[in-house]
């Protein structure tokens, strides 16, 4: 079973079930979602972090139950990143900005040890933000 949601957009999962003393815990991907412990869940502004495989299993003092599982996706997310032309085996750290302007502060991104060239980096969270401005710093080299 899929759902698939647009970028930006809410997704809601629910499941009905009948008994006494039921409780329901909500997993995405194998990881409990901690609070997430009703018989809905509900998405809200879903990114690519939200993108997996989503299920509940529903328990009363007789037993447990898991339910149909739930392929999440998103309708054309868009993702960026950066092309890096530099020598094998050197490593640069990747910063954005979400802004540009004279106060700007870059943000440290992750680090990236090149293991062909050009390097393609491309930023999963980007999704997530309306624009990014990126830099590549050479550290060490190979």
């Amino acid at each position: 079973m899929s759902l698939i949601v647009s970028a930006g957009g809410d997704a809601t999962l629910c499941v009905a079930a009948f008994g006494s003393s039921l409780n329901y815990q909500w997993y995405m991907n194998g990881k409990t979602l901690g609070a997430a412990t009703s018989p809905c869940l509900t998405l809200r502004n879903v990114t690519v972090n939200e993108v997996g495989e989503y299920w509940v299993v529903i328990s009363n003092p007789l037993g447990n139950i898991t339910s149909t599982r739930v392929t999440l996706t998103l309708l054309n997310p868009v993702i960026v990143g950066l092309k890096i032309n530099g020598p094998i085996g050197s490593t640069y750290q990747i910063e954005y900005l979400d802004a540009l302007g004279t106060t700007a502060q870059w943000k440290f991104l992750t680090k990236i040890k090149l293991d062909k060239s050009p390097y393609v980096f491309v930023d999963q969270e980007s999704a997530d933000t309306s624009r990014r401005f990126y830099r590549a710093i050479f550290v060490t080299p190979p």
